[in-house]
């Protein structure tokens, strides 16, 4: 049995990544805020078991025993092998620093910076004993390697995964029984965040012009590829440790 992690299930990439994982040797455990009901009757149709998780990741204080709680059922001797895919994430605040609400900023860097760390930590300690394969994918973006005008919380906060997953990586080196991690840019994709995007005022994204061209040249990857990509990444015999991967180099 193959055990899978998933946040951010509801809906775009994350919903792809667990449909497409679905299989009768996997257990997927899909944590959102809101529950994936399509996704839990198709498991149940293939055999598969599926379960939602409903939890907010903006609830730092609960995310290590939120995990702890799905482990206790696992028999990690006998398991072929653990994946955690750290996909949740907010865009909001869009917005001028001078503009941007404090609520607003904590929770882009909660969700988007510090519960994959929390985790992640957490996946590796309650996995350290079992002798398979383990691997973190933290899904990342092209923004935590070039500043967006009005988006300098989730900017930040990507690029601090980046980081954090390339101290990771050294530091399993030291490690005796080695966790594999990277991190991965997904590219732009049609989903609910792009249509966010297109929403702000321009006034608080002074680039809007450049998304609404991009939805309308058709130049936006389906989450249905880009999972697709992802998984084949998630189980590559090359997997590039420590590494930044974006999809269109793996496209090309």
């Amino acid at each position: 049995m193959k055990y899978f992690i998933i946040t951010g299930t509801s809906r775009g990439l994350g919903e792809d990544v667990a449909r497409q994982l679905i299989a009768e040797d996997h257990q997927i455990f899909c944590i959102a805020r809101q529950q994936n009901q399509k996704l839990l009757e198709m498991a149940q149709n293939q055999a598969n078991r599926l379960i939602n998780v409903a939890f907010d990741l903006n609830e730092l204080t609960e995310v290590e025993s939120m995990l702890e709680g799905l482990f206790a059922g696992i028999d990690l001797e006998s398991a072929e092998g653990f994946y955690l895919i750290n996909n949740a994430g907010t865009l909001d605040p869009i917005k001028p620093v001078g503009k941007a609400e404090s609520a607003a900023v904590i929770r882009n860097i909660n969700v988007n910076q510090l519960a994959p760390m929390l985790l992640t930590s957490a996946f590796v300690r309650l996995t350290n004993t079992a002798r398979c394969q383990r691997r973190v994918v933290n899904v990342s973006s092209g923004a935590g390697r070039k500043p967006y005008e009005g988006w300098s919380s989730y900017c930040a906060a990507k690029a601090a995964i980046d980081m954090f997953t390339r101290c990771v990586a050294l530091e399993s080196k030291l490690e005796e029984n080695p966790i594999e991690i990277l991190a991965f840019g997904p590219g732009v994709m049609d989903t609910a965040m792009q249509a966010g995007i297109r929403s702000t005022n321009i006034d608080d994204f002074v680039q809007l012009q450049k998304f609404l061209d991009l939805k309308r040249n058709g130049k936006l990857l389906t989450t249905e590829l880009v999972a697709g990509v992802l998984i084949k990444l998630l189980f590559a015999d090359d997997f590039p440790q420590g590494e930044y991967i974006d999809v269109y180099s793996l496209m090309a």
